[in-house]
């Protein structure tokens, strides 16, 4: 999204997979769990996160936390690597087609009021809940975020 409203027009379409702090501030229980990480990365705490913003049920798999470990011991982010609340005028002017996909058991926040939110000001916005999935949906559910991302791709503006 910020590419979009940097740059407006960029951006035929975005598709926008459990984005973190987009519609509402990050809550302080990831906070305390994602600074200290950035901080003090070891496999076990990432384990740990992963398993908080998944839904109950899904198996950490030690690749994942491999991945989400090397990146962040790599990785020098920018002076702020939290994201930003998009204010109601921002999200007004994304005018690309834009997808939503938010798991059903999300920890940031609450998914029907991030969608509502969400729908209420931005222009072109497709909204899906993916049953059974929480903030990782993507390694949760990833033919299902696959599926609805190909299709909305794919489909051709009428």
């Amino acid at each position: 999204m910020g590419l979009e409203l940097a740059y407006p027009g960029a951006c035929e379409k975005l598709a926008l997979i459990s984005p973190a702090a987009s519609f509402y501030p990050y809550p302080l229980s990831f906070l305390v769990r994602g600074i200290g990480i950035s901080f003090f990365p070891s496999p076990k705490r990432i384990a740990n996160l992963v398993r908080w913003m998944t839904a109950d049920g899904f198996e950490v798999r030690e690749l994942d936390v491999e991945l989400f470990y090397l990146g962040l011991k790599n990785y020098r982010p920018p002076r702020s690597i939290l994201a930003n609340v998009y204010t109601d005028q921002e999200l007004s002017q994304i005018k690309a087609p834009a997808l939503l996909i938010i798991g059903e058991n999300e920890v940031i926040y609450q998914p029907e009021k991030a969608i509502l939110l969400a729908s209420e000001y931005t222009p072109n916005l497709t909204c899906k809940i993916l049953p059974g999935a929480g903030h990782g949906s993507i390694i949760e559910k990833p033919e299902a975020v696959s599926q609805l991302m190909t299709a909305f791709f794919n489909k051709t503006a009428s």
